[in-house]
């Protein structure tokens, strides 16, 4: 490409004093862990000359890292410089995407390490050489500085809050540059495409002349500033733009490929339409020509019709679908899908953003509500983790009523005793940023079953090759959820935060206002029919610990169920059952004697028992499937306190096949 580069390099020789420096907010306030910057769309052409970080968040011994990127590609990258001021030379025309961000770097860096100028919360209004331009907030979840950063990733989208004040210099350019856009670089042919002339000059009467080649024949195709093309046949086609103007002559660019007829981009959408039959619709653009449908992941091809259906011989458990589709001349292109064969997903926030590390496990704690009358079995759930990839582990623990309630004076999601692990599963991760990672499919070891009520989750992963990762939403109650079927809601209560996330299981550190990106894979009684029995609520502990009851499998019709407790100081107890729970809520037994202690069930029948076993047969009667009942022992433990009983965990179950 012919520019005025003798211009140009004297526009970018110019002294510090000749630079026009972009205001930004004023200090704010220092952030301390991550890069932040800003974002916007140019609306002018400019030079971008030098970047200078503020001394306000500068530490002993940190040196200076900044980025600029247009259009999602580094354009500049700089680190180690003694700083403030960093020089550099990156021309933006109009319409370009820009990122600008920078931090302070200490001279060990971690992730976590920079050292950020916060300003006023964005979008913030300032001016390019005079021209309005907007500024959004922008960031890296990493310290740009930390050499083990894969460059270029983990950028969160722009959006409100404090910006990354990262001082901008600029000038105007000098000379000609000649660019283009069009309303379209792809699609089915025949492909009408307009064109726009975007180039800037300095001569002051501005571009006299146009000639466009528009498939790279040499030929000059049309001499309007602004012209349309129809590309007839199926390729890809380079596009030329040679301009003329009074004082820099004749200037030409090149963009190679910029055209493509026919190539597809794939994409598909599915539905559930009967128990383990998926309804598949190619939503590919252009329209293939041709479609190859892989629905289990072992690279055979299963269909080769648009929109085909098929049939699931397992469920609650995932599917690789990978569909390869081509359009005439245009090479293939495929898309691979996990699916999920489950009667029921209920999914949080699919859109993260955020997301925090850490070298042990993270987590995310949150509440959740079953309201279907005969409870949920959760056989899957999907997490969001990003950066590292391959296997991880997953701990799903529950506890009942909400996170931020108050065990034992202190917050609920800080007590490890009112915590229980109801299931564990493994899975792999594909790596990712926080805003471009995929959910990720665990199936649990063994199905979880929660009967009606109010819970709080803590869903802790761990990376056994290092860190951990998790994405997550930034945002409150009122921004985000409450998320609910006719089964289960997350996050339930409008009024509270909608979550927190954790680096420490059940440690005292967490930070609130925090979505959970993922969602819970499940069937009801009324999917499948089968009998269930789990966790249904906290004892507590006497003299010989904390009593729990075991089942000796699951109440199937036809079979007999036996309940048995531990930890039965005097080997006795009274076995209370009800056919819901106890209401409104939990009975507390603080008042006559027994702090702490709360009965579950609604005390609709109740058998001393001299040991630990509690038998019922189930019937055999069909009529009698998905009836449900709560049940929890009343431990005799005459020292543990003035009532002279304490409680064990309480269970739910639903009858059935």
């Amino acid at each position: 490409m012919k520019t005025a580069f003798g211009a140009l390099l004297a526009a970018t020789a110019l002294s510090a004093s000749a630079f026009c420096q972009v205001t930004l907010p004023p200090h704010a306030s220092v952030y301390n862990g991550l890069t932040r910057g800003y974002n916007f769309t140019a609306a002018n052409n400019f030079i971008i000359n030098q970047l200078e970080l503020p001394l306000d968040a500068f530490q002993a011994g940190d040196t200076a890292s900044v980025l600029v990127r247009l259009n999602g590609n580094v354009a500049f990258f700089s680190t180690g410089t003694a700083g403030p001021t960093v020089p550099c030379s990156v021309l933006v025309n109009p319409g370009d995407v820009v990122d600008v961000v920078g931090n302070w770097t200490p001279p060990v860096p971690t992730t976590f390490s920079a050292h950020n100028s916060y300003g006023n919360t964005a979008p913030y209004a300032t001016t390019i050489l005079g021209v309005p331009t907007t500024l959004s907030r922008v960031g890296v979840q990493n310290d740009i500085g930390n050499p083990a950063w894969p460059i270029n990733t983990q950028w969160l989208a722009p959006t409100t809050g404090q910006i990354g004040r990262v001082f901008m210099y600029v000038v105007p350019p000098t000379g000609t540059y000649v660019n283009f856009t069009s309303d379209v670089v792809g699609g089915g042919s025949p492909l009408t495409v307009n064109f726009t002339d975007s180039t800037f000059t300095s001569d002051p009467n501005g571009i006299l002349a146009w000639a466009w080649d528009f498939d790279g024949d040499a030929i000059i195709d049309s001499t309007l500033q602004n012209p349309s093309f129809v590309y007839t046949n199926c390729g890809t086609y380079d596009v030329t733009l040679t301009t003329v103007d009074g004082t820099f002559g004749s200037n030409t660019t090149t963009k190679t490929a910029f055209i493509t007829t026919d190539l597809v981009t794939p994409d598909f959408t599915y539905t559930m339409i009967a128990p383990n039959v998926f309804q598949f619709t190619d939503t590919s653009t252009p329209t293939p020509t041709s479609w190859a449908w892989d629905f289990d992941g072992d690279n055979v091809v299963d269909d080769t019709t648009q929109n085909p259906a098929h049939f699931y011989a397992q469920s609650c458990v995932g599917a690789n679908v990978t569909l390869t589709v081509s359009r005439l001349c245009a090479p293939s292109a495929s898309v691979a899908k996990q699916i999920v064969i489950s009667p029921n997903t209920l999914t949080a926030q699919t859109t993260g953003g955020n997301g925090l590390s850490s070298t042990t496990s993270i987590g995310m704690v949150f509440d959740a509500q079953v309201t279907n009358p005969q409870g949920v079995a959760i056989c899957a759930v999907s997490m969001r983790p990003y950066t590292f990839t391959g296997p991880f582990n997953l701990s799903v623990y529950v506890s009942e009523g909400s996170y931020l309630d108050l065990v034992g004076g202190v917050a609920r999601h800080t007590v490890a005793s009112a915590w229980r692990l109801i299931g564990t599963g493994t899975g792999t991760s594909s790596g990712g940023t926080t805003t471009t990672s995929v959910s990720t499919l665990v199936p649990l070891a063994t199905t979880a079953y929660l009967p009606t009520g109010n819970y709080c989750f803590a869903l802790m992963i761990s990376n056994p090759a290092g860190t951990a990762n998790l994405a997550y939403t930034t945002g409150t109650a009122a921004t985000y959820g409450p998320f609910a079927d006719a089964n289960m809601v997350i996050s339930p209560n409008p009024a509270a935060a909608p979550g927190a996330v954790k680096t420490t299981l059940f440690g005292t550190t967490s930070t609130a206002s925090r979505v959970w990106n993922g969602a819970f894979h499940y069937a009801t009684h009324a999917d499948d029919g089968k009998a269930n029995i789990g966790y249904a609520g906290s004892g507590c502990a006497g003299t010989a610990g904390l009593s729990a009851l075991t089942p000796s499998g699951n109440p199937v019709l036809g079979t007999t169920l036996t309940l048995t407790a531990n930890n039965l100081p005097l080997n006795a107890m009274i076995m209370v059952t009800g056919f819901g729970r106890y209401q409104p809520s939990s009975l507390d037994l603080t008042a006559f004697g027994a702090p702490g202690c709360f009965v579950h069930p609604a005390i609709d029948a109740s058998s001393f028992l001299a040991g630990g076993n509690w038998t019922l047969n189930v019937p055999a009667a069909a009529a009698f499937s998905g009836l449900t009942l709560f049940n929890q022992a009343v431990v005799l433990d005459t020292t543990a306190n003035t009532l002279g009983v304490v409680v064990s965990d309480a269970t739910g179950l639903v009858l059935g096949n």
